[in-house]
Order: structure tokens, then C-alpha cells, then sequence
């Protein structure tokens, strides 16, 4: 099944092993509410859609269509809060995005903020790009 813009998404954070090493994975669940039962229904791909999470689950949902961003995809913190890691939800696989080798002496707290009025990035050849 696939999202289709509307609605609320149930993100879960699945721990395979120790938390620390990124033994990670999602499903991404679809509530479905009627007159009269209420369901989830698991999404196996987001087409465009791109969702944000901070270490605590907190975050938003959005297309990436214009965006300079992966589709079908979930970035997260790690646990120290020192990296962006970019979860594919089709592969089921974990790369790292960002490494914040600073945060390495302090706690970090991360959160992500969405800009929706910010005028689109736009290219030239989007062939070229690589999210």
C-alpha cells in the first residue's frame, strides 16, 4: 500500500541489537479510521513522500519531489545525537548522511524544522542530482 497525502502515519522504531549501533529499522503504518473500527494498514513504499524524525520520534512528512532529499525515506538521529542517518524504507538499509564530529565533546539535543515558505530549490538538469 502507498500513501496518498492525507491522513496520519504511524512511524515505529524498531531496535534489532544495541541501540548505540544503529541496529535500527521503521515500518511506516497507515491509521485508518471509519465509522467503525479504527486500523493501521503497513506501507511498503512512500513514493515522494520524505519523513523527519528527532531521536524521540518527534517530526514531520513531506514530498520530495522538489526537494534535495531521498524519497521513501526516513532520516533520523542516532542516539548521541552526532549524526543524520538516512533510512530507505524500499532497501530496508541505513546509510549516514551527516556527521556532526562536534557534538563529540557536548550532549546534543536535534530537532528538525520545516520550512514550507522557503522558495523551492530549483536545478538546472535534474538528472545530475543525486539526493
Amino acid at each position: 500500500m502507498e500513501p496518498d497525502g492525507r491522513g496520519l502515519l504511524l512511524v515505529m522504531k524498531l531496535f534489532r541489537g544495541h541501540p548505540l549501533d544503529d541496529g535500527v529499522e521503521f515500518k511506516v503504518l497507515r491509521v485508518e479510521v471509519d465509522a467503525t473500527r479504527v486500523g493501521c494498514v503497513e506501507l511498503d513504499n512512500m513514493d515522494e513522500w520524505t519523513i523527519f524524525l528527532n531521536y524521540w520520534g518527534d517530526g514531520f512528512c513531506c514530498t520530495s519531489e522538489k526537494r534535495v532529499c531521498r524519497p521513501n525515506s526516513i532520516y533520523f538521529m542516532n542516539q548521541k545525537g552526532r549524526a543524520v542517518k538516512v533510512y530507505d524504507l524500499g532497501e530496508k538499509s541505513i546509510i549516514t548522511l551527516l556527521p556532526f564530529r562536534g557534538a563529540r565533546r557536548y550532549m546534543s539535543v536535534n530537532c528538525w524544522v520545516d520550512l514550507p515558505n522557503i522558495p523551492e530549490y530549483e536545478h538546472e538538469d535534474e538528472d545530475e542530482l543525486e539526493p
